[in-house]
């Protein structure tokens, strides 16, 4: 699988071979398909490039400023008066945007967010200026985690992240 697990930002081959041997997400390079075995070339090749995913049928990706996505992290992590406690959602970081993964074609519940799916695609770390914040993986063994479907999030947005503080 990988050389240590979970993989760390910084080892990016860890990265991209989780992408394909425990998500089996086919990814693309620079728009280039990127198959398992040219892992290592691709890597050698660049070190500053975009590293991608479409979406298709694994995911919606759920794109929010980062301060917002940054309250609904806080919410899940602080919500213990929730009814979804426990769940994880996966975020990525990039730039100054949150982007959430959820299961395909569950994303249009959610208002005042793009959400993206279908072709589109996703850069994914190791690309410069992107890190998981919350992973697609479980954390403990190499193995996928399930995509919660995008309901979740809409509680999560209709819930202000110091309510659960507040009521303490």
């Amino acid at each position: 699988m990988t050389p240590a697990w979970p993989p760390r930002s910084i080892d990016h081959k860890a990265l991209v071979v989780a992408y394909t041997n425990v998500l089996s997400w086919p990814l693309h390079l620079g728009g280039v398909p990127v198959t398992e075995a040219g892992i290592d070339a691709a890597l050698d090749r660049s070190t500053h490039g975009v590293w991608s995913v479409l979406c298709e049928d694994l995911f919606d990706a759920v794109v929010m400023p980062a301060d917002a996505g940054r309250k609904v992290v806080l919410a899940m992590q602080r919500g213990k008066d929730h009814q979804d406690v426990g769940a994880v959602v996966p975020c990525l970081l990039a730039g100054s945007w949150r982007i959430f993964f959820v299961q395909a074609r569950t994303g249009s519940v959610i208002s005042g967010a793009r959400v993206l799916s279908a072709m589109q695609r996703v850069a994914l770390p190791p690309t410069e200026g992107s890190r998981w914040e919350v992973p697609p993986w479980s954390r403990a063994e190499p193995r996928r985690i399930e995509l919660p479907n995008a309901q979740i999030l809409v509680g999560w947005l209709s819930s202000p992240p110091d309510a659960a503080a507040a009521r303490r």
